[in-house]
């Protein structure tokens, strides 16, 4: 329905395990699960795969269920690619609306409605950032990386009401616009912090370079506001701030952990003798 998108084609991973060839074709993958995948770890360890070879991937419900119907095996879940958590808890099996929610987010242009009888139990994964929850408290849309979660289920038999193929297609255009692609990089002067970030997509990397702390690294997703030029993100155990001026080429920003009480800052005067070295996002 999006003139946008010139194919949609899908895979019944009940029956076998995509190969990597397959999925490296599409530019995203979106995956929910109604039964037992063929093989839920072999399909963890492909979509890492595709992942690592900069594939883009959607997950929806219920990829989180427990009891051995959800897909909660391979590398593309022990390796934290996924920004939810399973709880083994099952699904809610009753209706939440849109709750909190940042309404400026790209994934939710145009998005003013939403609720779902189906959400899985999960949790906030390590480095991933909550963009809305449900009316509940459970995550509702958490990013990482180049992964979305979307915790609502879309497949045949869907109860969902709103305006979800609204925000697929955001979540489409989101990953395609850069979601990886750390195109600057902040360099404390005193050497004290590092931050790597995009400026279309917002995802990043925070570094503390020394100090007590030295060796402690974030990812996740702030929003880029004014041109790339202004980062923030307020995510439920760290808040991350960076301000850029791209006509004096200066940098300024903190991050605090809140759970570990770990405050870093960096003042970067010259961002054009930083040194190379901002890697990629780590896989998820």
């Amino acid at each position: 329905a999006y003139p946008d998108v010139a194919a949609a084609d899908f895979f019944d991973a009940r029956s076998a395990t995509p190969l990597l060839t397959q999925l490296m074709a599409y530019d995203v993958v979106v995956l929910w699960t109604n039964y037992a995948p063929y093989d839920s770890a072999a399909l963890g360890d492909v979509l890492a795969d595709y992942s690592d070879a900069g594939g883009k991937v959607i997950l929806a419900a219920f990829d989180w269920f427990g009891f051995g119907y959800g897909f909660n095996g391979g590398r593309f879940n022990d390796g934290g690619y996924n920004p939810l958590v399973s709880l083994d808890y099952g699904n809610h099996y009753y209706a939440g609306t849109l709750g909190a929610h940042d309404a400026w987010h790209p994934l939710l242009e145009g998005v003013a409605a939403l609720s779902d009888i189906y959400r899985d139990y999960t949790a906030l994964g390590p480095g991933a950032s909550l963009v809305a929850s449900w009316s509940d408290g459970e995550p509702l849309l958490a990013t990482k990386g180049c992964v979305v979660a979307v915790n609502s289920y879309p497949g045949p038999d869907h109860l969902f009401t709103g305006q979800f193929n609204r925000l697929y297609h955001n979540a489409v255009l989101f990953l395609m616009s850069g979601c990886a692609v750390l195109d600057q990089n902040f360099r404390d002067d005193a050497g004290r912090a590092q931050m790597c970030v995009s400026r279309k997509s917002g995802g990043f990397i925070w570094n503390i370079l020394s100090g007590p702390y030295a060796g402690y690294s974030v990812t996740g997703t702030a929003l880029a506001r004014n041109g790339g030029t202004l980062f923030y993100v307020s995510a439920p155990s760290y808040y991350a701030y960076c301000s850029y001026d791209p006509i004096r080429k200066r940098a300024t920003g903190y991050f605090y952990d809140y759970t570990n009480r770990i405050y870093s800052s960096l003042s970067d005067s010259n961002t054009t003798d930083n040194p190379p070295g901002c890697a990629p996002l780590p896989p998820g």
